[in-house]
């Protein structure tokens, strides 16, 4: 498939159908165009070398590093009291029995990336899953339609091929209502993959770093920076200072790109990428985030204090900002995902109620005519999918990292 093409999708969201057309253009359209950009064949969309699923490659390495860093730490009195320099001991705010508050808090932020990744990765293996039943339901579908069509030829030459003048038989008509109750009444499970409680997880794992951990270890650092020659420079924490500033504005600005919209109301999947995690500005923000943070990688790891306490401090404290605007993408990604996919829940609904009133073998034909273009339609996206669940599956299986 070409990375770039134009054809009927460019023509119908160049008509502005977002807002005008039904459910059944939406459900041919908006799909495609969420998974374009989420695998990375439309220029807008996340470059193919971060490619991932809710989480890209460069958020899981971020991820790893951090839940590396904590298996780490020591959590026990008698280790954590080891780690300070003599003139650390006694300083009001750096107790041990503080520092060890704060590891088991970071270890216990960590196993709940264990219970995420698991529910994410299950999630991807559904969605692929999904993607790939959906036209094979279609298929089925066309073909009991044919199966019911047969045998029309002499009805079609007494009315001089019009098939608005064809009436279906009793027969075909029992056959029709089996077809909806066998194939179409249970409509396809898009809420399977949809885990309401992967939103809440992201959020819950974004609110316990920015609230309680970073706080925390700032106050900690606080506290540190009271001992006395210890080689920590004025000038690297002036421009640690200045660079975490920087960091802070972008991240919001990050955070309000992707979650903007109408007070009250979840951000909403945008075709064109104008808003949203997929939007050329977030894109931009989101690149300006990760160039300082790692400028503040190699600033902090460049003046690390020569005792395993401060080490400790400083190296956690750049985990948690390596992690900032992830989970928030992530979340927002999930609900953006919905919205993509939630059209071909509503047409599949329409076809259930369009079956009840078909007469006519026009009404028949129409319907085919529909599905054969959504089958299409989903063969692309079943495409998509899968090179998205490959790039995730492989990011996940890295054979000298487990979760723990």
């Amino acid at each position: 498939m070409s990375e770039h093409y134009v054809d009927e999708l460019e023509s119908i969201v160049g008509s502005e159908f977002y807002e005008q057309s039904g459910v059944f253009e939406q459900s041919i359209v908006v799909p495609l165009r969420f998974m374009q950009y989420l695998a990375g064949v439309r220029i807008s969309g996340i470059p193919r070398a971060d490619r991932g699923f809710l989480f890209r490659r460069t958020d899981i390495e971020n991820i790893r590093l951090y839940v590396d860093h904590a298996r780490l730490l020591p959590t026990t009195l008698e280790s954590v009291k080891r780690l300070y320099p003599p003139r650390a001991v006694g300083l009001e705010g750096l107790e041990p029995e503080q520092i060890v508050s704060f590891h088991q808090q970071v270890l216990t932020h960590t196993k709940a990336w264990t219970n995420l990744e698991h529910a994410v990765k299950v999630a991807c293996d559904s969605m692929n899953q999904l993607a790939g039943d959906i036209p094979e339901r279609f298929l089925q579908l066309v073909e009991d339609i044919d199966g019911i069509a047969e045998g029309q030829s002499a009805d079609l030459q007494r009315n001089e091929g019009d098939l608005q003048l064809v009436a279906l038989t009793d027969q075909q008509r029992s056959a029709l209502e089996g077809i909806r109750l066998n194939r179409v009444h249970e409509q396809p499970d898009i809420r399977g993959f949809f885990n309401t409680t992967i939103f809440t997880q992201c959020r819950a794992f974004n609110n316990t770093l920015v609230n309680v951990l970073m706080p925390k270890v700032a106050a900690l650092l606080e506290a540190y920076s009271h001992v006395n020659n210890l080689p920590v420079s004025a000038s690297f924490e002036t421009d640690l200072r200045a660079i975490d500033e920087q960091l802070n504005t972008r991240v919001t600005d990050y955070e309000r790109l992707i979650t903007e919209t109408a007070p009250g109301m979840m951000p909403r999947f945008s075709l064109d990428a104008s808003s949203g995690v997929f939007s050329r500005q977030a894109g931009i923000v989101r690149g300006e985030i990760h160039r300082l943070v790692v400028e503040r990688g190699r600033l902090v790891f460049a003046h690390l204090p020569q005792d395993a306490l401060g080490t400790i401090l400083y190296v956690s404290q750049q985990r948690f900002f390596e992690l900032r605007g992830r989970f928030m993408a992530a979340a927002v990604t999930c609900r953006e995902m919905e919205q993509a996919w939630d059209p071909l829940k509503w047409y599949v609904l329409g076809v259930n109620e369009y079956l009840k009133q078909v007469s006519h073998l026009s009404d028949l034909t129409q319907l085919k005519i529909n599905l054969v273009r959504l089958m299409k339609t989903w063969l692309r996206v079943k495409s998509l999918t899968e090179q998205v669940y490959n790039s995730f599956t492989t990011i996940l299986e890295r054979d000298d990292w487990t979760a723990g």
